[in-house]
């Protein structure tokens, strides 16, 4: 048997040291739920366009609540409620956010309804996808086959571009850095390792003879050059991802697991709309060193849509995939991604580079 409660109730804007609240209306939808013989309480919590769910049980004598977002994607992990199941069915929404103020931060799953202009984030994808068909993809081919494959002018029809993963990123930056200065990233700085940012004793071994942080390198190499152009004194490590809401799972050099990215780019869509990210995909080597080596990057495109709906965009090896592809690809616990991020300007170009203006200087 489910009960069904509807409310209107005021969602609770906060800071986490000493809250401020500020009343915003949100609906709210209470139910009753057996799972395997386990009563529970279900709780959806709407508020313009964000929906979250929390889903509660008894375990003793006390009360603990699993939050998500996105229909399936738990944020929080049982979350102590100081309230009886009973009571917590009955109570004002309010009260329940009252009741986890310090250990939820309602202001993430629950942002206030912004609609962003991502008309620059829909321009770069759109002009991404349509210059796919003059991508010719190999792992094989060289940066210097990139170089030679005249990929300024990826317009001609009977221009193919021959990229491998690393090149494809690059082409993808090159058409935003391109708009920014009126140049393409020099493939020579971006294969430039950075012994004194990342490695260990372990990995030193073997760099002479392989390039284990390949992707690592090439990718904060990409978003320095960025940050250069914004200010000449920008840190090296300046556009790492490392600082998320209510996320603490980031590894020096390492980032997150891909398991969790779903999660991570969730809250990157909520912070930081109109930026792409490099992610830069590592997992231990498994020989005797067992260092990490970094081998495979991807573009990702994060953005809350203005229906409410989220949305990934994934560019890699030549191609468009998908988060899910990623996840079961990388699906062991030692697959994790390293993030840079790059802020997109007003103008992005794929084709013709050389006859064009430099237009966001």
């Amino acid at each position: 048997l489910i009960f069904y409660i509807l409310a209107s109730s005021f969602v609770v804007a906060y800071d986490r040291v000493a809250p401020v609240f500020s009343p915003v209306i949100a609906t709210s939808f209470y139910s009753r739920i057996d799972v395997e013989g386990q009563q529970r309480v279900e709780i959806i919590i709407r508020r313009g366009i964000s929906e979250v769910k929390l889903l509660a049980w008894n375990d003793g004598d006390r009360v603990f609540a699993d939050f998500y977002i996105l229909d399936d994607l738990r944020v929080y992990n049982q979350i102590f409620i100081p309230l009886t199941l009973d009571s917590l069915f009955y109570t004002a929404f309010e009260n329940i956010v009252d009741a986890t103020k310090y250990s939820v931060n309602w202001d993430y799953l629950l942002p206030e309804t912004v609609f962003e202009d991502l008309s620059n984030t829909k321009n770069m994808i759109e002009q991404i996808r349509n210059h796919l068909e003059f991508i010719d993809f190999s792992s094989d081919y060289s940066f210097e086959e990139f170089e030679d494959s005249g990929f300024s002018q990826a317009g001609s029809v009977n221009n193919q571009i021959k990229v491998n993963p690393f090149t494809f990123v690059k082409w993808i930056a090159d058409g935003l850095y391109f708009a920014k200065s009126g140049n393409f990233l020099d493939t020579s700085e971006l294969l430039e390792k950075k012994y004194n940012y990342r490695g260990n004793q372990w990995s030193d071994r073997v760099e002479t003879e392989a390039n284990p942080f390949l992707a690592l390198d090439w990718s904060r190499n990409i978003a320095h050059k960025f940050l250069l152009l914004e200010n000449e004194n920008a840190l090296y490590e300046g556009a790492d991802v490392r600082e998320l809401i209510d996320f603490e799972f980031y590894k020096e050099d390492v980032g997150f697991s891909v398991k969790d990215l779903r999660r991570v780019l969730y809250n990157l869509a909520v912070i930081r709309s109109n930026y792409f990210f490099i992610g830069a995909i590592s997992h231990l080597s498994g020989d005797e060193n067992n260092y990490r080596t970094y081998q495979h990057i991807v573009a990702l495109f994060p953005y809350i849509d203005s229906n409410g709906s989220f949305e990934i965009v994934v560019f890699e090896s030549g191609k468009e995939s998908s988060i899910q592809e990623l996840e079961f690809r990388y699906k062991k616990n030692d697959y994790f991604i390293h993030l840079v991020e790059v802020r997109l300007g007003n103008h992005f170009f794929l084709s013709d580079f050389e006859n064009l203006p430099i237009v966001d200087r």
